[in-house]
């Protein structure tokens, strides 16, 4: 389990752009279920189980992860950027990035505090001033165990989620069960809703992770 978690979370799949998670995915169910892939992006999954139920249950975990989108390109070479899902911007200073499909490194940045007005040095950063145009950028941050069974990685939120989906499907269930891995939940869950409609269950499970 812990190994499939690292592989999901080394994927970079910010909302929108979670083709690659989606892929990595199918690769691991599509011996196990019955699956689809939406016009979102979403993957919708059926496992024929020993028993048909009473109730359509639905378990749904999301692809995508926060990060960034590439608005502007400096005539300096910045990069100017628009966070993509819930990213408090005061902490973002000096946070190494990756950069669009071809995986180029950088790092936030902002004015050195000697040079900023002393009655701004407290100001957060707004995080529009540095990114690329239409690019998504992903936190650079690697996975690492320490302590008695801790995690840490980018995009534990929901890559976690998914890994214990994908692991059921793996398994013998005792009744049908249907699986969504939905895109764009850091953006308002739109993968979700449609995969709602898709589906139509009557008991939908959000295995989520913070």
């Amino acid at each position: 389990m812990i190994r499939l978690i690292e592989n999901l979370c080394a994927i970079n799949g910010v909302s929108g752009d979670e083709q690659d998670v989606a892929a990595a995915i199918i690769e691991q169910i599509k011996d196990y279920c019955e699956y689809e892939v939406t016009p979102l992006g979403d993957v919708i999954a059926f496992k024929k189980g020993a028993k048909h139920p009473l109730n359509r249950v639905m378990f749904d975990a999301h692809m995508d992860e926060v990060g960034f989108i590439i608005t502007y390109i400096t005539e300096e070479g910045f990069l100017r950027f628009a966070t993509v899902g819930g990213i408090d911007n005061r902490v973002i200073q000096g946070k190494p990035v990756v950069v669009g499909k071809n995986n180029v490194y950088g790092i936030i940045s902002s004015k050195p505090i000697h040079l900023i007005d002393r009655d701004h040095r407290d100001d957060p950063i707004k995080a529009a001033d540095l990114v690329s145009v239409g690019d998504r950028v992903s936190f650079d941050s690697p996975f690492v165990r320490f302590g008695d069974g801790f995690l840490k990685s980018k995009a534990l939120d929901d890559r976690a989620g998914c890994a214990v989906l994908i692991k059921m499907i793996q398994s013998d269930l005792e009744y049908d069960t249907y699986f969504s891995f939905t895109t764009r939940e850091e953006v308002g869950g739109m993968g979700a809703q449609t995969a709602t409609y898709t589906v139509k269950p009557d008991i939908a499970v959000a295995i989520e992770t913070t």
